[in-house]
């Protein structure tokens, strides 16, 4: 393993989650547990082989694990990095209003990143509908997949609803059903989301 050589904390975490596609591979399993083809088609554009080594290096250090049915999933070790995620998308919306482009996006991302952009603490249970994809957020945490009994449930387009959570767009861009304090609150931004953009609560 090449490393920087600095006896200091940010160089020795690099040592082990700097290099290219790592941090992307945990933000697929902070979604939910995955297979490796699972994991390469989440990752357009990576190599096979590399994507094989990436898997075995954070194996080895212990941030990841394979279950016997054969999906990869975090370590309690390795979900500690949650919290640099969630900074590091907080920071990255400086970079999101010049839009998509060409760049891939799939909704299942927005499990990881209205985590890191929403009201930390949220009142009843929301359901959203991204396109094809369904989440829900309850007590604060985003999982993929609908409620038996949501309190309040948000249609839209995944960019949409993407945007909204980062204050680019008002809540009426989005069509609501339920109830409407609860979704209020929800996208609620964190009031550490960028730096120099200016977000409304409207």
């Amino acid at each position: 393993m090449k490393t920087y050589g600095q006896f200091c904390g940010l160089a020795r975490a690099l040592d082990h989650v700097g290099d290219r596609w790592t941090l992307l591979i945990v933000r697929e399993l902070l979604i939910e547990a995955r297979r490796y083809s699972q994991i390469r088609e989440a990752l357009p554009g990576v190599a096979t082989n590399l994507l094989a080594d990436r898997l075995r290096s954070l194996e080895a250090d212990g941030l990841i694990w394979k279950r016997p049915d054969g999906t990869y999933c975090l370590t309690a070790f390795g979900r500690r990095l949650e919290g640099a995620i969630h900074e590091l998308v907080r920071w990255g919306a400086e970079w999101m209003s010049a839009g998509r482009g060409s760049d891939h996006f799939r909704p299942q991302w927005l499990a990881v990143a209205l985590g890191a952009l929403l009201a930390a603490e949220t009142v009843g249970g929301v359901e959203i509908h991204a396109d094809d994809e369904v989440l829900h957020v309850t007590d604060g945490r985003v999982s993929l997949g609908p409620l038996e009994r949501p309190d309040a449930v948000i249609r839209g387009s995944a960019e949409d609803i993407l945007a909204v959570a980062a204050g680019m767009l008002p809540i009426s861009a989005l069509s609501v059903r339920g109830d409407s304090n609860a979704v209020t609150q929800l996208m609620r931004r964190r009031d550490n989301v960028g730096s120099t953009t200016t977000f409304s609560d409207t």
